[in-house]
């Protein structure tokens, strides 16, 4: 046929269009597009017009060209025109997107994920207010957790510790100085046990109120855009 045709195709990162709040989840739209192009060299003598079959995919909008030369069912028909005085070389560029949507329970996003989309410029300014807040009071709440997990590890590690020490004890006599000093030590651990085992209780009844904020602060909001 004289004709040359070289195929290449190409995606684009997917892209957050749209996002709003609705019953405590966050409803984000993305765009996904994909192109692909033919190149065609013609080195015939006469005016040529080259037919491309392209398939339709039922979940991907044709962007470019606006529309083909015919559809039907299942393909896509696009015409080139080629021609010598223009060197017998042709080119049809495709365009589609595809729209993703994307649900996701406020209260389960983590840091991370929230400033991704404060970072997205087509969500609006009301939906990025509650995001910031939302990322605040789960900073609090992070913090908070990670106190009290801190001061448990501390615990567990004055258990192993006495658990060693009353070993010791077992071999030694009651009158000696090293049991002494062994009960000594005790007797501060327990005192050390005792106040971080309260400070625990209390960091529990933080998290707890904190919890508690943000499930009522999400339980709270409307439909936002």
């Amino acid at each position: 046929l004289k004709t040359s045709v070289t195929v290449g195709g190409s995606s684009v990162p997917e892209e957050v269009v749209s996002g709003r709040i609705e019953r405590g989840s966050l409803i984000v739209t993305r765009r996904l597009e994909r192109r692909r192009s033919f190149e065609f060299l013609y080195s015939g003598e006469t005016p040529r017009t080259i037919l491309v079959e392209y398939p339709i995919s039922p979940d991907w909008k044709l962007v470019e060209p606006a529309k083909p030369a015919e559809k039907t069912s299942d393909l896509y028909r696009f015409e080139v025109a080629t021609a010598p005085e223009r060197g017998g070389r042709a080119a049809l560029r495709l365009r589609e997107e595809r729209l993703l949507s994307q649900t996701v329970v406020l209260s389960s996003l983590d840091s991370k994920t929230i400033l991704f989309y404060l970072g997205q410029h087509e969500i609006g300014n009301r939906v990025k207010s509650v995001l910031s807040a939302l990322n605040r009071m789960k900073t609090e709440l992070s913090d908070l957790t990670v106190r009290r997990s801190t001061i448990q590890s501390g615990i567990e590690v004055i258990y192993r510790e006495q658990e060693r020490i009353r070993s010791n004890m077992r071999v030694l006599q009651t009158t000696s100085e090293l049991y002494k000093r062994y009960s000594q030590t005790l007797s501060e651990q327990e005192d050390r046990l005792t106040a971080a085992q309260k400070e625990i209780n209390g960091l529990t009844a933080q998290v707890n109120l904190q919890t508690k904020r943000i499930e009522d602060y999400l339980s709270s909001l409307g439909t936002l855009e």
